[in-house]
This record gives C-alpha cells, structure tokens and sequence, in this order.
C-alpha cells in the first residue's frame, strides 16, 4: 500500500483563499513531480485551507482509525528535567515566571530584527518575569546580540538537547517564537504561545487551533512563501512592524483568549 496526496488541481484553488502568484508558485498543494502516479491509495484535496496536520490526520480516515481529536502528547525523560533544572538554577531563575523566547526561522524573511525581540525582553524583564533566549547552536551571535540590548536575559542558546528544549519549554508561561519548531512544540505542551508570522500561510502551518495567537502584519502580498529578503517589496514594512503588537499579545491578550487548557494547563 502506498498512500499520498492527489494531484494538484484546479477545484482546490478554486474553493480556496484568493492568493498572490507567489504564494501560488512555492507554497504546497498536493502531490509534486508525478508522485501521485505510484500511490494506490490518494487522498482527495477539496481546498488547500486546512492545517497540514488536519491533511495528514486524514491519513487516519483512509486507514479506518477512528476521528477524534489529535494528541501531541510524548514523554520526556527525566534527566531531560534535571539538566534544565541545574540550567535554571545556575542562573538563578529556577522558580522564576519564564518567558521563552526564540528570535530565528530558518529563512531571512522569517527573522524579526534583533532589536524588536529586545524590547520584547526588556517588556517582561520590567515587570518581574525571566526572559529566556532558547535556539540552535548556529544561532548563538544573535542570541548574544539580544541579550547585549536587553541586560538580564538568560541565554540558553545551543545548550539543550531536543529533550530538554521541551522539558524547558513545558516550563514556560508563554513561548514567544517564529513560525518554527519551538512554537509548535509550546502548543504540543499546551503551553500560551505568540507565534510571529511574514511570509509563511498560519492557515496551514499555524499553531494548531490558536489562530487568536498569530501576531502578524496584514500585508497583501501575504503569504507569499518567498525565502530571501532580496526577493520581498515590502522589507521595510516586514522588518519595521511594531513590537508593541507581541508585547500586548504576549501581556495579556493570549491568556485572556487562549483555552482554559492552555492558560492554566494542569
């Protein structure tokens, strides 16, 4: 048995969102290069505005497994807790209110300036919160530059296994990221998220059922799923977004409208 996506087609677009020609050229939209010619099963794509992991939960369906609701819950081990707890407790924030932080995605047009997560940092610094800088080991210069605008970040950059991400990440009253993995590992966790997003669709790779999380700049050339800064008309505008916007949404706004569950996880 071999299942994947049918082919793209016509009708998709047609009961979809009116995109931009970008969008159209490099965002995803069924089955690519032939593919879909060796699958003996396909799955059928009405639209193209569903979340991917309601397009792989349907997987599922063709399978025969009952519907529910999807679960993200995965164990973690507990050296994973104990490492993040000697971390923490090295920088003197052990049983601090942590805020998360990851300022990189893996595209230039993803990137919000270093100085915009800056004052993030200093926001909830002010008020009494430890503000936590997390990351790849490839992203300890900006991590640096960051905590250099912002004296008192405790950076964690490249010191975490995939494990302890998480295990850090569950700690956390609020994990402000990029459209990136450390924010949809938080919703996995069912932790408060602000997830930022430019150039990326939140319709099909969001925080799944958090669209009240998504701070972003409501440009008409978006999503155009383009790369490189080089490549963007509105750089300037991408790049000079108010940070006010993830301050309020990340001080207040999401708790007051995210799930019970996820504001006051058990």
């Amino acid at each position: 048995m071999r299942i994947g996506f049918e082919k793209p087609r016509a009708e998709a677009w047609g009961n979809s969102r009116k995109v931009t020609d970008d969008f159209r050229k490099h965002a995803w939209q069924g089955a690519r290069e032939g593919a879909w010619l060796f699958y003996t099963h396909r799955l059928p794509l009405p639209t193209l505005d569903v979340h991917v992991i309601d397009h792989y939960l349907s997987v599922g369906a063709l399978l025969g497994f009952d519907a529910g609701a999807a679960d993200f819950s995965f164990p973690l081990p507990q050296s994973a807790h104990d490492r993040v707890d000697s971390l923490l407790r090295r920088h003197g924030v052990r049983n601090a209110r942590l805020v998360l932080l990851s300022p990189r995605g893996n595209w230039e047009t993803k990137r919000w300036p270093d100085q915009k997560f800056a004052a993030v940092a200093q926001h909830f610094l002010q008020r009494g919160h430890a503000v936590v800088l997390i990351g790849a080991p490839r992203e300890r210069d900006v991590a640096a530059n960051i905590a250099r605008l912002a004296p008192g970040i405790v950076d964690l950059t490249g010191q975490t296994t995939l494990s302890e991400l998480a295990a850090l990440i569950s700690r956390a009253e609020i994990c402000i990221a990029h459209d990136s993995g450390p924010m949809h590992l938080a919703v996995a966790l069912g932790r408060p998220v602000v997830a930022l997003f430019g150039p990326s669709d939140p319709v099909w790779a969001g925080p799944y059922h958090r669209d009240h999380a998504v701070v972003r700049i409501n440009l008409p050339c978006s999503p155009c799923y383009l790369r490189r800064l080089k490549s963007c008309t509105q750089r300037a505008r991408l790049h000079g977004g108010p940070s006010s916007a993830s301050r309020d949404r990340a001080g207040g706004k999401t708790f007051s409208k995210a799930p019970s569950r996820c504001a006051n996880p058990s």
